[in-house]
């Protein structure tokens, strides 16, 4: 009888603390849970805004790399008229 009653008193102890703690338990669950969605909220912003700012960069690398390229086509044409007017001006010198 002895071992019913220790099986006995340890079931009704652990009812105890299931009851007690249960109540407890809940609101940490749920506090745990909504600070999970928040922080999943956070993440999502942070990361939308660092693509979108990735975006944008890659947006003003092209935007400049294209600008280069322009400046860089007008650069070589004006190379070649600056090389076209210094032979005509030597020409023109050594007729003089």
């Amino acid at each position: 009888m002895n071992g019913v009653h220790l099986n006995t008193e340890t079931l009704s102890f652990r009812s105890l603390v299931s009851r007690t703690l249960s109540p407890l338990c809940l609101p940490l669950q749920e506090e745990t849970l909504q600070r999970c969605r928040e922080d999943e909220e956070k993440r999502k912003e942070i990361s939308n805004h660092f693509q979108r700012t990735l975006n944008d960069i890659q947006t003003q690398i092209e935007q400049h790399s294209n600008r280069n390229t322009k400046l860089c086509q007008e650069n070589a044409l004006l190379a070649d008229k600056l090389e076209s007017l210094m032979n005509q001006y030597e020409l023109k010198e050594e007729k003089n």
